[in-house]
């Protein structure tokens, strides 16, 4: 009978052990899934927080270029702006410098004729 009861006793005291054992292996097996997992998790974070950055920067750069782009139109306005009003003065120049010319012949002409 005592031999029954401590045959019955050291098969439950290995079961304990081998469900001890099965439970640990378990164990650090779902700790190195929950470090993979976590691991994988941190680096889509980092990802997408690299991505929101770059696309914030690229937003930040589109920006900047379109201002610039403003910029240089309304300078090539003004530099046509500036061109016409040379070439106006120019042509009233060479007007008065026909005139004057046309004058100073007439003048010569009369003085010599």
């Amino acid at each position: 009978m005592y031999q029954e009861l401590f045959r019955t006793m050291r098969e439950e005291r290995n079961h304990c052990f081998r469900v001890k054992q099965d439970l640990a292996a378990a164990n650090v097996e779902l700790t190195l899934r929950a470090q993979e997992r976590d691991a994988t998790t941190s680096s889509e974070y980092y990802r997408n927080k690299m991505y929101e950055e770059v696309k914030r920067d690229k937003k930040e750069a589109l920006k900047r270029l379109y201002e610039a782009q403003i910029k240089i139109n309304n300078m090539e306005q003004q530099m046509k702006e500036i061109m016409m009003t040379y070439d106006m003065k120019m042509n009233e120049e060479h007007q008065h410098q026909a005139e004057s010319e046309k004058r100073y012949q007439e003048m010569n002409d009369y003085t010599l004729g």
